[in-house]
């Protein structure tokens, strides 16, 4: 009896452990130097700088090698999502033509993460990127940005520093459209997923408890014996 009541006890340290530990994964934006990897979402996402000056058309083409070492575009829910693991809450992100209003912080986290875009022509600061919108089928990708003023755009053309143009209607671009200050929001999954830190506590802490609970077993049966 005594040795069931040991390893009940055990495996209740483990079942404590999670309950201490679990908690919602939380996005941590990692810079890889090129790139940036949100550990929540187990994206990998290019600087948006190593495509700039390059149309829709010349990546998927193979400029840079990218699309074959496995990015490809983003979504509009996946640029969304990366925005918002900056740190701040996005409402309007998935509506379309509509502009969401980041703190400094987040938009100055951003811009350096996936690269100063207007760098070469202005020092006001901003990532402008290419994405699939939806309409790639209609020859159109969408327009993601984050700029100095501490706005995200989505789907809208720019307004404030870089003069690109709307050929395709509010919030496209051709595919073949071409901007020196203007990338593509690309993204690939990671090899494999960061294991969160509670995860791996977990699993110490259950072992542990295992192990207590058999050393106790073990302490009261030599009890017994002797």
């Amino acid at each position: 009896m005594n040795k069931f009541k040991s390893i009940a006890a055990g495996l209740f340290m483990g079942v404590a452990a999670i309950a201490m530990t679990a908690a919602p994964a939380q996005a941590i934006l990692v810079d890889n130097g090129t790139s940036t990897t949100d550990t929540a979402a187990g994206l990998e996402w290019l600087d948006i700088t190593q495509t700039a000056g390059q149309s829709y058309n010349a990546v998927i083409g193979g400029f840079g090698g990218f699309i074959a070492s496995g990015y490809r575009y983003a979504n509009t829910t996946e640029v969304c999502s990366l925005f918002t693991a900056a740190g701040d809450v996005l409402p309007n992100c998935n509506g379309g033509a509509i502009e969401d209003v980041l703190t400094p912080a987040a938009a100055a986290q951003l811009v350096s993460l996936l690269g100063d875009t207007l760098a070469p022509f202005s020092a006001s600061g901003q990532t402008a990127g290419m994405y699939d919108s939806g309409g790639i089928s209609s020859s159109f990708v969408g327009l993601a940005i984050v700029n100095a003023l501490n706005t995200a755009t989505i789907g809208l053309t720019n307004t404030n520093n870089v003069a690109v143009t709307n050929p395709g209607g509010v919030g496209n671009l051709s595919l073949d459209f071409i901007n020196g200050a203007l990338g593509s929001f690309l993204v690939r999954d990671t090899v494999a997923a960061v294991p969160e830190p509670g995860a791996l506590a977990i699993f110490g802490l259950g072992l542990i408890g295992l192990g207590v609970a058999r050393r106790k077993a073990v302490t009261s049966t030599e009890c017994i014996q002797a």
